[in-house]
């Protein structure tokens, strides 16, 4: 009995001082910090003369001209993007939207939907892809009509010309290494919709852009690839993943060392502009359509911001 006791008082005087030397250790080294991501502009609207800053548990908003803060929103669940007009966020089973330039609420809609699911605007639209359903501009939940058990395996990829059908798809896994992508086309308001075409693969794939005339890029084993959408027709080979599109028909793509950004013609691959910074890192990840010109975003070696227009020979302003 006596050993047994000795031995936890051990136990204890070993934990104890253990306890102390980690203390010790940690208060005599140099302060200790924890950096978080720095926030990242994820919209900018020049002729409003605001951008927006997202800073993982809050956004806010400054002007471009003058750097001055206009707003500041914290939010505790999920940002799902920016329309012309309003600001996305998700709390928990509730839907906001936040009004671009004040910040303001203009809207909260009730939602059901799990707590890992995304939601985001479809398009540039008021229109509301929840996972499972869509949400109309009046705040109407319209439950998507193909039967799954996992809501991943659907996307709702966008809008078809006629801005009334959206092209949805569905993925599945016939075998471990056997991918099928089927596309339908699904009228909302009416809740009509048509099986279209079936795409395979060995790998994962599925759209990553729809453009406003109905051609769609399709991601296949990293290579990116023009269809049809309404057919499923191969128009043309886009090379490698990594590039991003704007909404008028441009594909945005980056150098190894970030320092220039190709901008071509979707449909044709003819080369519009080269835009090129030594000391410059681009971001091509969001496009700013402004004064009916595309901008992209760039930050030099002193971390100052910079805008550049889309086009050949142009020259960049500071922010």
């Amino acid at each position: 009995m006596r050993q047994k006791r000795m031995k936890s008082a051990g136990v204890i005087l070993v934990s104890c001082l253990l306890f102390l030397f980690v203390a010790g250790t940690i208060s005599a080294q140099e302060s200790i910090r924890f950096l978080s991501p720095r926030p990242r502009i994820v919209h900018a609207d020049l002729e409003k003369d605001v951008a927006i800053i997202y800073a993982i548990t809050s956004l806010y908003a400054q002007s471009m001209n003058t750097g001055q803060r206009l707003w500041s929103l914290p939010f505790s669940e999920g940002f799902g993007g920016i329309n012309e007009n309003d600001i996305l966020v998700r709390d928990r089973d509730t839907i906001r939207l936040y009004d671009i330039i004040t910040g303001k609420l203009r809207k909260s809609l009730s939602v059901h939907i799990g707590r890992n699911e995304n939601v985001s605007f479809i398009g540039n639209t008021a229109w509301i892809d929840a996972s499972q359903s869509v949400i109309t501009p009046e705040g109407q939940s319209l439950p998507i009509p193909i039967p799954t058990e996992n809501s991943y395996s659907v996307q709702v990829v966008g809008w078809m010309p006629d801005g009334n059908t959206l092209l949805i798809t569905h993925r599945s896994v016939q075998e471990a290494s056997s991918w099928t992508l089927t596309t339908y086309f699904w009228e909302p308001r009416s809740d009509r919709i048509v099986k279209a075409y079936d795409l395979s693969s060995n790998q994962d794939l599925f759209f990553a852009h729809l453009t406003p005339e109905g051609k769609a890029v399709l991601v296949d084993k990293g290579t990116l690839t023009l269809l049809d959408a309404r057919s499923g027709a191969v128009l043309r080979d886009l090379g490698k993943s990594g590039p991003q599109f704007t909404e008028d028909g441009h594909m945005l793509a980056t150098n190894d060392k970030r320092n220039s950004v190709t901008a071509t013609h979707l449909e044709t691959g003819e080369v519009v502009a080269v835009l090129s910074g030594p000391e410059h890192s681009f971001n091509v990840y969001f496009s700013i359509k402004a004064y009916g010109k595309n901008w992209v975003l760039s930050e030099d070696e002193h971390r100052r911001r910079w805008l550049w227009p889309v086009e050949a020979g142009s020259a960049p302003r500071m922010l």
